[in-house]
């Protein structure tokens, strides 16, 4: 029985106060996601922005040191359509040994090759070859040192293409004259190319305006009449920073015919 002074008893609040999670936006988890995409695109210009510098630091880098423009392969393209090319190219031929590579050329039909005295210094064992493919073992009959040039002789079976020398049969050459240069530059091998005489320097030798490169060491200079006037032994080195052209110089066929005989050379 309820007395009239007893309080009545209060029914307690059962609800949970609620976390403060409860208060949080779904869509705040989008918001926390979308910058993802920011770096990923920010690296992508980064990527592109350092192929930009290093393609420009690498060109800077063509230009200071003057590396082959390989415009000379173009050039031995045209060039090689030509009969006259292709017939000087049969006797033009590869001198290796030791790990080395180097150009000769054949002057006689039973093998009598002249090349640089510095393309064949320190090769214990010399193998000539020639554009079909035939290889024979050189032996060194001259090395004069002293106007760069080598005379290595081989024994054939047959006769060989040969060049024919401008000394014994033209004579002299002039300034301005258009030659012919076939040889094996840098990784090639019978690049021909053209130039042309723009003096005679002091030591007797001919300097020619071509595009010269390592490996056209004992290259033949060969005149519009299809003889030899010439043996490239060296080239100019460009002054850094400046576009001067490429030249070439060649000792004369003249500065060392006394060391060819008669029965040798046609």
């Amino acid at each position: 029985m309820k007395h009239e002074n007893e309080p009545e008893q209060v029914e307690e609040n059962v609800y949970e106060e609620p976390s403060i999670e409860d208060f949080l936006f779904e869509e705040d988890d989008e918001k926390v996601q979308k910058p993802i995409i920011r770096p990923i695109f920010i690296k992508i210009i980064v990527v592109l922005i350092s192929l930009s510098l290093l393609s420009s630091i690498f060109g800077v880098w063509i230009k200071v040191f003057n590396l082959p423009s390989f415009d000379f392969l173009e050039r031995s393209s045209v060039l090689s359509k030509e009969e006259m090319i292709q017939e000087y190219k049969q006797a033009v031929v590869t001198i290796e040994g030791n790990g080395v590579k180097g150009t000769g050329f054949n002057i006689s039909i039973d093998g009598l090759i002249i090349t640089n005295s510095h393309v064949i210094d320190g090769m214990n064992q010399i193998v000539v070859s020639f554009p079909n493919g035939d290889f024979y073992k050189g032996d060194v009959v001259l090395d004069e040192k002293e106007i760069d040039i080598a005379i290595v002789n081989i024994s054939p079976e047959q006769e060989l293409p040969y060049l024919p020398l401008a000394e014994k049969q033209k004579g002299k050459w002039n300034i301005s004259d258009r030659v012919y240069i076939i040889g094996n530059p840098l990784a090639y091998t019978r690049i021909a190319i053209d130039g042309k005489i723009v003096s005679e320097e002091p030591n007797g030798s001919i300097k020619i305006e071509a595009p010269i490169h390592k490996g056209n060491s004992g290259s033949p200079v060969i005149n519009e009449d299809g003889m030899v006037i010439g043996v490239i032994y060296a080239k100019s080195i460009p002054k850094v920073g400046k576009e001067d052209l490429v030249q070439g110089f060649a000792t004369p066929i003249e500065q060392f015919s006394k060391y060819l005989t008669e029965d040798r050379t046609p």
